[in-house]
């Protein structure tokens, strides 16, 4: 008897926790996700300001500041297709996010008697 009772605690603590060990996995793996896009991100912006710090340190006559300027110029279009790049990506990752604890839910209400909302006392 008491070994049923054990098992049927254990069982339940397991149906329990599995959505919650589900949503958690989701969440880690997002973050994961999401800080190596940021990582990268941030390393190529650090170079990058640092190649430009360089080029800008080479300058030395009026042709080199006007070839400074014109890769800079050129530069600013890198630098808005990599935000948009990153944009999107970390758009698409929020929607996968999204879609995976939308399932997870889903998981959970399927799984989950649907109780009848209890009446209000009538008031006199």
């Amino acid at each position: 008897m008491s070994e049923n009772v054990v098992k049927s605690l254990s069982e339940n603590t397991q149906n329990f926790l599995a959505p919650i060990h589900n949503i958690n996995q989701v969440a880690v793996n997002n973050l994961s996700k999401v800080t190596e896009i940021q990582l990268s991100s941030a390393k190529y912006f650090a170079d990058l300001g640092i190649n430009q710090m360089k080029q800008a340190a080479s300058v030395n006559d009026l042709d080199s500041a006007r070839d400074f300027a014109a890769r800079s110029l050129a530069l600013m279009g890198e630098i808005n297709k990599r935000i948009m790049e990153d944009g999107q990506v970390l758009a698409n990752l929020g929607n996968e996010f999204n879609a995976d604890i939308g399932s997870i839910l889903g998981e959970i209400a399927s799984t989950q008697p649907v109780k009848p909302a209890k009446k209000a006392a009538a008031k006199s």
